[in-house]
C-alpha cells in the first residue's frame, strides 16, 4: 500500500553521497526544501475560518492506527523545540508525531486529502 506522506517532508527525496562534504551539502539542501514546504503549507487563518475542519483534523491525527519510533528527537523546523521521535500512521497517511505542534503553534494547514479523511472519520 502506498502511503501519503504528510507534514513538512511530503515531496522531499534525497540520496546521500558518501563524501562527507557532499553529504553535508545534501542535508543543507534538504533543510531549504523543508522550509519551502512549510512556507507553502502556512495558512494561519485556517483554524479560525474553519474551526470544524481544524478540530476534526486534530482529533484525527492524535489517534494514529500505529506508529514507528526512532532514536533521538526531531526538532521543529520553525522554532527548534523537541518535537517527537516517531512517525504516525493512519488510513494510508504517514505524519510526524509532532505534526500537531505545526498546526496549533505555527498555522500549518494539512493537505486537502487529510482534511477530507478527518471529516469522514
Amino acid at each position: 500500500m502506498s502511503r501519503i506522506r504528510v507534514g513538512y517532508w511530503p515531496l522531499i527525496e534525497m540520496s546521500l553521497p558518501r563524501n562527507p562534504v557532499d553529504r553535508a551539502k545534501a542535508f543543507k539542501d534538504v533543510e531549504v526544501q523543508l522550509r519551502e514546504a512549510l512556507k507553502a503549507a502556512l495558512d494561519p487563518s485556517w483554524k479560525t475560518d474553519n474551526p470544524e475542519e481544524y478540530e476534526a483534523v486534530l482529533k484525527y491525527i492524535n489517534k494514529p492506527d500505529r506508529w514507528q519510533g526512532h532514536n533521538g528527537f526531531a526538532k521543529c523546523k520553525v522554532c527548534g523545540r523537541k518535537n517527537g521521535n516517531r512517525d504516525h500512521f493512519r488510513d494510508g497517511f504517514m505524519y510526524p508525531q509532532g505534526y500537531t505542534h505545526y498546526l496549533t503553534d505555527h498555522g500549518i494547514k494539512p493537505p486537502p486529502e487529510m482534511i477530507a479523511a478527518a471529516l469522514e472519520s
